[in-house]
């Protein structure tokens, strides 16, 4: 399953980008890291980038390759974010959102939500692309044509996707909602791979 690895790749990039930033270097590892440090680390992350770009080239090839590529650098940059986000709660096992007062709550709330409807909406409807194009190719349409439009038909996607977050009422069934879209169409991305020529 080649999801896998570009999704790991990507996170594990990202999550090296963050640390080469001096103030998460300060939330997560306690201490400011020296200068070569920072470069080794940004190094590092990019050539991760890089190889998760590798992979889904590879194992997918150019036309599905960039777009698998980019939907999932879209979901692991989310994630590291939403890490990011819940370190607190991360480093110590109280409930941070509990001690909140309200007005810090519902700019919690907010930027969860903006969150969920660009990059949560951007990664879900990356992956939608990707599936249609396949079953489009599937049913015989000309490869190149399927893609153009898969990618076509994902700007209506997206729409759609973020229209659906930004008015759903609770925010933990928009986010469950987004993660099982994807790993679903993740794992469908499996089933034409046999069909296709």
């Amino acid at each position: 399953m080649i999801d896998a690895p570009i999704f790991l790749l990507s996170f594990a990039g990202f999550a090296l980008l963050l640390l080469a930033m001096p103030r998460h270097q300060r939330d997560w590892l306690g201490r400011r890291l020296p200068p070569s440090g920072d470069r080794i680390l940004r190094a590092t992350g990019f050539v991760l980038l890089a190889l998760a770009f590798a992979v889904a080239e590879i194992g997918l090839g150019y036309g599905y390759g960039v777009v698998a590529w980019f939907g999932w650098l879209t979901i692991a940059a989310a994630l590291v974010v939403a890490v990011n986000i819940n370190r607190a709660r991360i480093h110590r096992k109280g409930s941070a959102m509990m001690r909140l007062g309200d007005p810090a709550r519902a700019r919690w709330a907010v930027a969860v939500r903006v969150l969920a409807g660009t990059l949560g909406a951007y990664g879900l409807a990356a992956l939608v692309t990707v599936a249609l194009s396949l079953a489009l190719a599937a049913l015989g349409m000309n490869r190149v044509e399927a893609v153009h439009a898969a990618t076509l038909a994902s700007f209506a996607i997206f729409a759609v996707i973020a229209m659906v977050v930004f008015h759903a009422r609770n925010l933990t069934r928009t986010w469950a909602w987004l993660a099982v879209g994807s790993v679903l169409l993740a794992l469908a991305w499996q089933l034409p791979a046999g069909i296709l020529p």
